[in-house]
């Protein structure tokens, strides 16, 4: 990673330096500090791992591709396109690594056997998390490096990388913590590759693959090309022939990735399906009358136990439903819910864009603070038995008390006030320092806006509030404060300031969470 970093400041003289010794030296405290309180979380607290099968099938596929080599045991659905493989690979590699050998193999014949895996290979993936998670912080420590000064670069790459949320999900058997590093990775790469008025195809090319890898564990960024063009578009001077040309370089690294897996998936299918098969079923949720979004409960059951068992049993009478169903007949089911999406469309298109108004809300209102409570209950004996009666629509989550879960969701409305205050300085300044994370972060808002928007999916917009804020906490720079009346013969900067009290308040909820 620190090669490819610094292959991608080469030739740059103004981003050389942030290989100074000191940005060396706070990148590493910045790893150890996040890596061991995650691994003191990891070994001595109980995890959420599978949380009771909401963390779908991806580990599972995973050990059966590391024991077996085949991505799925059932002959029927050998082609499997029915997650992105992204994750996958991942914890396959994880797996391999870590030296668990293929001959242990375990059959998963009943739910709770396959429950008991978390136990069999759960820490080694867990630990691997952690590892990406301390990454992400120095990544973000160098992007936010890049337009504030290094002690406020420092506080916040720290309270992102050490606040509760984040570390739970470590132990969350979820693709979330490796998008989020693949993300972090790929847009502090996109913005390099931008700085400076000459213009560098390899590293536009290079960029590409990275967002096609990031697009692999979740194809949410199959959209992006649109957002690359208008970045290139004003970062050329709206020169539309430069940035058509630098958009296509970049759109040749993305499919140099992207393209294997979906002529596989062409081979096995004689289908075009890019990553995987879930499109159509994404466009029916937003094109179906919904309840509005509750960030703390799994919406998803109301629409699908409503709606979609009609759709599914009118094209399955006699098959009953389940996962494994579901996943054996999933490219039928595409094409049932596909046809459907656009009837709605048709018939009710006011439906389409009340939920995307919605899903616009949510996404830049809301977090699933919910699961924090849960971390905090399944440290308590006896562990709770079900975990999916907290999570239905409209059921009191009065299982733990609400404090720690408050507590973060005031932090995260603090981020949401600072980020925009941040955006609003950028974009008054004509600062084009934040127009990378501006456009990403539109991406992700536009793509589950068209499509769906539920209680797993707010851990995206996590690393772009913490930078956001630390934009604005930035732009206060030359405010300081002048401590001498105190006996401390110094001037502190309020940014400084600031970020370490946001410091201490992630700290704070990290002792009412964790002790």
């Amino acid at each position: 990673m620190l090669i490819l970093i610094y292959n991608f400041h080469m030739g740059d003289r103004f981003t050389q330096s942030i290989f100074s010794k000191v940005h060396v030296h706070a990148s590493l405290l910045i790893f150890f500090l996040v890596l061991s309180f995650c691994v003191c979380s990891i070994l001595g607290k109980e995890q959420l791992g599978f949380l009771q099968g909401m963390t779908e099938e991806y580990v599972k596929v995973a050990y059966r591709l590391h024991t077996t080599g085949s991505i799925y045991e059932d002959s029927a659905v050998d082609a499997f396109v029915f997650r992105p493989p992204g994750y996958i690979y991942f914890v396959a590699a994880v797996l391999r690594v870590s030296g668990i050998s293929p001959r242990d193999q375990l059959r998963f014949s009943t739910e709770s056997q396959a429950f008991e895996y978390l136990t069999y290979v759960g820490s080694q993936i867990c630990i691997a998390h952690a590892l990406l998670l301390s990454c992400t912080a120095v990544l973000l420590f160098l992007w936010i490096s890049r337009f504030t000064c290094l002690w406020t670069a420092f506080l916040i790459a720290l309270s992102f990388g050490l606040n509760p949320y984040s570390i739970i999900y470590t132990g969350l058997m979820h693709y979330a913590t490796l998008h989020i590093f693949c993300v972090v990775l790929s847009g502090y790469a996109l913005t390099l590759a931008v700085t400076g008025q000459d213009r560098r195809p390899f590293k536009e090319f290079l960029t590409g693959c990275l967002w096609g890898l990031t697009t692999l564990v979740r194809p949410l960024t199959l959209i992006l090309p649109f957002f690359v063009f208008i970045l290139y578009f004003i970062r050329y001077g709206r020169s539309f022939k430069r940035a058509i040309g630098s958009l296509l370089i970049f759109c040749l690294g993305m499919g140099v990735v992207i393209s294997p897996y979906t002529a596989r998936n062409y081979v096995k299918t004689q289908q075009f399906i890019p990553v995987n098969a879930q499109s159509g079923i994404a466009l029916w949720a937003a094109t179906s009358p919904q309840t509005k979004p509750a960030a703390n409960y799994y919406n998803w059951w109301n629409l699908w136990y409503g709606e979609g068992m009609k759709v599914y049993q009118r094209v399955f009478p006699d098959t009953p439903y389940n996962a494994q169903n579901h996943i054996r007949n999933c490219l039928r089911v595409e094409q049932e819910f596909q046809k459907e999406a656009f009837l709605n469309l048709r018939k009710q298109p006011d439906v389409f864009w009340k939920n995307v108004a919605q899903n616009v809300v949510t996404f830049n209102s809301d977090i699933n603070s919910v699961f924090i409570k849960l971390f905090q209950r399944v440290q308590e004996n006896p562990p709770p038995n079900n975990i999916f009666q907290w999570l239905v629509l409209n059921t009191p989550q009065d299982f733990y008390s609400p404090v720690a879960a408050n507590a973060f969701y005031g932090l995260i409305v603090l981020l949401h006030i600072l980020g925009f205050i941040g955006i609003c300085v950028a974009f008054f300044q004509r600062d084009q320092g934040l127009l990378v994370p501006i456009l990403l972060y539109c991406c992700f808002c536009l793509a589950h806006a068209i499509t769906y928007m539920d209680i797993m999916y707010y851990y995206i917009k996590i690393p772009f509030l913490f930078l956001f804020a630390a934009y604005f906490l930035g732009w206060l720079q030359t405010y300081t404060i002048d401590f001498g009346r105190l006996g401390i013969p110094k001037r502190i900067s309020v940014a400084t300031l600031s970020s370490l009290c946001l410091l201490i308040c992630v700290q704070i909820i990290n002792v009412i969470v964790f002790l």
